[in-house]
């Protein structure tokens, strides 16, 4: 007898959100804190006592930046990725501290190029 695909797509969901809060370097106080609902009911969705509430689960998915669809197994591991390029998939590993970091990183990079063109364009320019 084979355990019905919704039940074991249900049963995954306290595994994904441990794991999605625990990459993101998040303790379960922290992930109620930004999400804005008490520990305790973080904590009965990763022990699989209850389920999260429609209007939770998008405040999980906001604040994990992970689909619903891999929350509720209805996605590979690759399917916490928002983004399909490699660079997305890589800051999808990252803590929130770290993508923050390298939020600000790409941001200099784009106004050092910004910067770098203006100053060709303008060098081209004779009177």
């Amino acid at each position: 007898m084979s355990i019905p695909k919704e039940q074991a797509q249900s049963a995954r969901f306290p595994e994904r959100l441990r794991a999605a809060r625990t990459r993101r370097a998040l303790t379960q106080a922290a992930l109620a804190t930004k999400m804005g609902v008490p520990q305790s009911s973080l904590s009965h969705f990763e022990a699989g006592a209850r389920q999260p509430s429609f209007a939770n689960l998008q405040r999980l998915v906001q604040a994990l930046d992970v689909s619903a669809d891999y929350l509720m197994g209805r996605a590979s591991e690759g399917g916490i990725c928002t983004g399909s390029s490699p660079i997305d998939q890589d800051m999808q590993q990252l803590t929130d501290d770290d993508r923050m970091l390298a939020t600000a990183f790409v941001a200099m990079l784009v106004t050092r190029r910004h910067t770098r063109e203006n100053t060709q364009g303008n060098s081209h320019d004779g009177p």
